[in-house]
């Protein structure tokens, strides 16, 4: 694994505090990891937060699909989605691919900021399956461990937010209350929407709540849910950088290997990418957790 300061890459990093790099991503061969028991699964899964599922060969929609299902319901995308792979609307093109003019990924090169996948978009599909379909170590991701972060909050914290949820949502609100990356102006006018105007997207349009202390519905363990691309912080006040800036003490960067498969629960951690030039594909699936059956063994 390869390191890199996030100060660089990061606008919400808030202050240059060397990061810390504290734990190790849980790795297991694909196929390995596909023949365990439902239970099994969920133990590994939820107890690391982030596992990398490696192969020697392309590994098929089908297969990936199948893999996320032992967890719960896939999350279908709305149809006429640009994005679809093969015209599957439970699979995202995520990425640039340069050598297309008519096919483009979801967030294109640009860097992608602190964020939890589904933060602004109704439902509980936590999950994210993210497959390194064609040159995934042109840009490094950059995860917080939020369930972590949590465990080393100031108990003062804790107590006075323990109750609060906070709005997540993109919106043309956004415009004038921060300066938006690339990504975020993208998200904006995603399948050619004005920022101006209403959009027929609903979750463009009314926030989603929520808790900014969750409990996590398997684990039952809390977390920071913080997803700064997303949140409006003004509900925070002053402890919105505090927070901030104590998650990014929990830091770890991530570089892609040929054919892997990244399994994030977005409940227990967040996350950044680098920006990145030339062809670069992931294929992304959102997922929720109702079939998950986890035994805490601990």
């Amino acid at each position: 694994m390869k390191y890199m300061n996030c100060q660089d890459e990061n606008r919400f990093s808030g202050n240059s505090e060397k990061m810390n790099t504290y734990y190790d991503f849980y790795t297991i061969k694909f196929e390995d990891f596909s023949v365990l028991n439902s239970s099994s699964k969920s133990k590994v899964f939820f107890d690391n937060k982030l596992i990398v599922l490696k192969s020697d060969h392309p590994v098929s929609i089908k297969k990936i699909k199948t893999l996320c299902s032992s967890f719960g319901k896939l999350y279908q995308n709305e149809k006429g989605n640009n994005f679809f792979i093969d015209n599957d609307p439970f699979v995202l093109r995520i990425s640039n691919n340069s050598n297309s003019k008519s096919i483009k990924g979801l967030f294109h090169n640009f860097p992608l900021h602190w964020h939890n996948d589904f933060a602004h978009t109704p439902g509980d599909f936590h999950g994210t399956a993210l497959y390194n379909y064609r040159n995934g170590e042109k840009a490094q991701m950059q995860f917080i461990d939020t369930q972590e972060a949590y465990k080393g909050l100031e108990i003062s914290i804790k107590k006075r937010y323990e109750d609060l949820c906070l709005p997540h949502k993109i919106s043309k609100k956004s415009l004038i209350e921060k300066t938006l990356s690339p990504a975020e102006e993208r998200l904006l006018k995603m399948k050619q929407y004005k920022i101006k105007g209403y959009f027929p997207h609903n979750y463009l349009n009314d926030p989603v709540m929520r808790p900014l202390f969750p409990t996590h519905p398997v684990t039952k363990k809390q977390s920071i849910y913080l997803s700064p691309t997303t949140v409006d912080s003004s509900f925070l006040g002053k402890d919105y950088s505090s927070i901030l800036n104590h998650c990014l003490k929990y830091v770890k960067s991530f570089t892609w290997d040929k054919y892997d498969l990244l399994l994030i629960d977005n409940l227990s951690l967040m996350h950044a990418r680098s920006a990145f030039s030339g062809d670069r594909e992931l294929h992304r699936i959102q997922f929720n957790y109702e079939n998950a059956k986890y035994i805490d063994r601990a």
